[in-house]
């Protein structure tokens, strides 16, 4: 016969409790009510804008920001000042042809030097994962107080911040990144080798200049072209 003493009903109600609580965790999400689910931290798109100032058809896509470490892209390297209104996110490339072009357009057509913008260089690994998600801090980054839009340039990146759009359809408007301003267009390295799409670029950074405007009441400087005029 064992000599090991009887529970007490305290140690049952613990013992029961603990069975119950195991019991909710595996499969309390089957019973969870309706409307209890978090809610969406970060809307990708709310609204959008067309380059002509008239709202677009409202457009949403899968939430990519995500705690788990990103998948398809997974490096960011960052460069440029931390309290930037400007964020450009590109594609890395290690092209001087397209680093300089990339310079020239910001030169050229909004009177701005690289060191006066955020870039945020992203590699990919080497795994063929389809999963697009952006890990809680890159959104941190971009949610800077200084933030006044962000600028995502190239089809990758652009599947990246909107859960897997295409870029042709979504640039030439402002769309919304969690309440910051946010524009699509092409990378340096896609203009090297689809020079027609420059002019779609020139249209988008005239955009982007508007749009700035509009929200800071301030002008970007004058383009170096307009300067030597």
């Amino acid at each position: 016969m064992s000599n090991q003493a009887p529970e007490s009903p305290a140690d049952e109600l613990l013992a029961l409790s603990l069975d119950l609580r195991a019991w909710v965790e595996l499969h309390g999400r089957e019973f969870a009510r309706p409307g209890t689910e978090r809610e969406d931290p970060l809307p990708l798109t709310n609204h959008s804008e067309s380059a002509t100032g008239t709202p677009a058809s409202p457009s949403r896509g899968p939430d990519p920001v995500s705690d788990v470490a990103p998948a398809t892209l997974r490096q960011f390297d960052w460069t440029g000042p931390e309290d930037a209104e400007l964020v450009f996110i590109r594609q890395h490339s290690t092209n001087s042809a397209a680093e300089d072009l990339f310079e020239r357009i910001l030169h050229n057509v909004l009177g701005l030097r690289r060191s006066e913008v955020r870039v945020c260089s992203v590699t990919e690994p080497d795994s063929g994962s389809t999963v697009l998600q952006l890990p809680q801090a890159i959104t941190v980054e971009l949610h800077r107080p200084e933030r006044i839009l962000i600028i995502a340039l190239g089809q990758k990146v652009c599947s990246l911040l909107s859960g897997g759009g295409d870029l042709a359809r979504l640039r030439g408007a402002v769309h919304s990144y969690g309440g910051v301003a946010l524009l699509y267009s092409h990378d340096a390295s896609h203009l090297l080798v689809n020079s027609q799409d420059k002019r779609a670029v020139f249209e988008d950074m005239k955009l982007l200049r508007r749009k700035y405007a509009q929200i800071t009441g301030r002008e970007l400087p004058s383009p170096a072209g307009e300067r030597r005029r």
